[in-house]
């Protein structure tokens, strides 16, 4: 089981280097990939995710760079590729797209968009966004960004239910919540998503927020003998530390 690391909401301290040492600092813990969340108007600041993952693109080579996840109908379709496409500029092959339609309407009053809307519009937005990471055009729209990406960026989704089933059947990977789901519900779903012929499956915010090592390794343990291929870690500063964390995957 490959070990991923979230970006912790590090700018929020003034420091403009955190981004950078947080992602070094990741880097050279030997995990395989550096993650964003996205939230706004939650009560604490979180950096924009891609932004995020510019700088972790320019202080690290090779690992992962992924979103988990990134809620497609914050955005408009052209804008969101346009920034996808630039940060490939920046990270190349290397970006993991985690996308999804989103799960807090506090999000969604801050964006002014419409919450009750956003099933629908990311079934609607994610063929378009497809289609223009794919050639840096919209068919619809007439729009080209004169920009021709090196392959398409893997498209990762982010859902519960019956998306397991869309998710193996049209995505490159399925994304499970740590920090909303049970083992045992994810364990069912992964089930599900495995069934249907499902590739790769990751499981993100695992919370690490006490210095208790045994329940750590119990979790991460129970991750890897249910057959997920990525957990991806959130560590609440103060607790574990990185290095701690990789130890447990890889004793």
């Amino acid at each position: 089981m490959r070990l991923g690391a979230l970006l912790p909401p590090t700018l929020a301290n003034g420091d403009p280097r955190a981004l950078a040492e947080a992602s070094r600092e990741i880097a050279g813990s030997g995990y395989a990939g550096i993650w964003t969340v996205q939230a706004a108007g939650r009560g604490s600041f979180l950096p924009d995710p891609l932004t995020a993952l510019a700088v972790a693109a320019n202080v690290t080579e090779g690992l992962e760079l992924g979103t988990a996840i990134l809620q497609v109908p914050l955005y408009g379709v052209v804008d969101l590729a346009h920034r996808l496409l630039s940060l490939e500029m920046v990270a190349g092959d290397r970006i993991r797209l985690g996308v999804g339609a989103g799960s807090t309407q506090t999000d969604f009053d801050a964006y002014e968009r419409d919450y009750d809307a956003r099933f629908r519009v990311f079934r609607e937005t994610v063929g378009e966004l497809r289609e223009l990471l794919t050639t840096g055009r919209s068919t619809r729209l007439g729009v080209d960004l004169n920009y021709r990406p090196r392959e398409s960026i893997p498209l990762l989704l982010g859902s519960w239910g019956n998306g397991a089933i869309t998710a193996a059947n049209e995505y490159d990977g399925w994304i499970a919540s740590g920090a909303y789901r049970t083992l045992d519900e994810i364990g069912a779903a992964l089930a599900v998503y495995r069934e249907h012929g499902g590739a790769r499956a990751l499981v993100s915010t695992i919370v690490i927020n006490s210095d208790d090592v045994g329940l750590a390794r119990e979790r991460l343990t129970a991750f890897a003998e249910m057959g997920v291929d990525d957990a991806i870690v959130m560590v609440i500063p103060g607790t574990l530390s990185l290095e701690t964390i990789r130890g447990l995957v890889d004793g």
